[in-house]
């Protein structure tokens, strides 16, 4: 059985009042629009209350922005597969 590693929203976009650094330093409602957008994953929800990251999207998201595509679209499980090209790398996206 795999161990899957999962990220709260505190520990991606940090706090600065508990002194965390985050992973993609935006705001919350930055990070929420870019989930509504298609730009950033969707969470898991753990229970009712509670929703986490999968730290295999995030890592995913990371390699993207510093490939400097910070405005592709997320592929999200179950999709058909095809992705956007943010417009602005020069088609890193398709790799």
């Amino acid at each position: 059985m795999s161990v899957t590693k999962f990220y709260r929203l505190r520990e991606i976009i940090g706090d600065r009042k508990q002194g965390i650094h985050g992973i993609v330093p935006v705001s919350r409602a930055a990070w929420y629009a870019g989930i509504k957008d298609g730009r950033y994953p969707k969470p898991i929800k753990l229970s009712e209350k509670s929703a986490a990251w999968r730290a295999s999207d995030i890592e995913m998201l990371v390699e993207r922005l510093n490939k400097g595509c910070w405005n592709e679209q997320v592929e999200q499980q179950g999709s058909s597969g095809i992705k956007k090209s943010c417009g602005g790398c020069g088609g890193c996206c398709h790799e």
